[in-house]
């Protein structure tokens, strides 16, 4: 395990993992930090060994060609809505966002009137902070015959037209199985059926 001499570390737990397709095992280690070594690392954290490192110093004859790895980027995966009885668009899936986001000028296209008085601020990946103008609430997003309606935050600039995030995910407790072969399937339960 790699670490700073200095630094005071107790292993709190070992898991393994086997890839299915070998016999390779790799032991992953979590310790938690006992004194303050820097402002990022102070005591009582808790950190993991790189997986990649302990492979290799666990196993010096072996190669990075035996573990599978994951590829650089993947695709973004969207599916149609048709909105508001209105119209079909395309919606980013994005589990990571606590909100769903509609850009300003496909909410006027679809007849959207949004409540200024309701607005936030919205951090974006890059950090980027703006200001919503305001949400519709109880919209209507029909996926294959089902009907989901949700808080909508409307946003002057994006980079896309809508994104899904937490709020569909938990309503439709919607799973998104994706392969290596870049294919994914949505499964979206109706919330008004047990």
């Amino acid at each position: 395990m790699l670490y700073a001499p200095k630094m005071r570390v107790t292993l709190i737990s070992i898991g393994k993992i086997t890839d299915a397709g070998s016999s390779v095992l790799v032991r992953y280690d979590s310790i938690v930090i006992e004194s303050d070594e820097s402002e990022e690392l102070q005591a009582g954290h808790i950190t993991e060994g790189d997986p990649v490192l302990q492979f290799l110093t666990q196993n010096p004859a072996n190669d990075l060609k035996q573990l599978k790895q994951g590829k650089m980027t993947e695709s973004l995966r969207a599916i149609y809505c048709f909105i508001n009885r209105v119209g079909q668009e395309e919606c980013l899936l994005d589990g990571g966002s606590m909100i769903v986001l509609m850009h300003k000028q496909v909410s006027v296209q679809l007849g959207l009137v949004w409540d200024p008085f309701i607005s936030i601020e919205m951090e974006s990946a890059s950090n980027h902070v703006e200001q919503t103008l305001g949400v519709v609430r109880n919209v209507c997003f029909e996926i294959g015959g089902l009907k989901l309606y949700l808080q909508v935050h409307i946003l002057e600039n994006l980079p896309y037209r809508v994104l899904l995030g937490k709020p569909f995910k938990t309503l439709g407790s919607t799973i998104i199985q994706t392969y290596e072969n870049g294919s994914a399937k949505v499964v979206i339960r109706d919330p008004n059926t047990k």
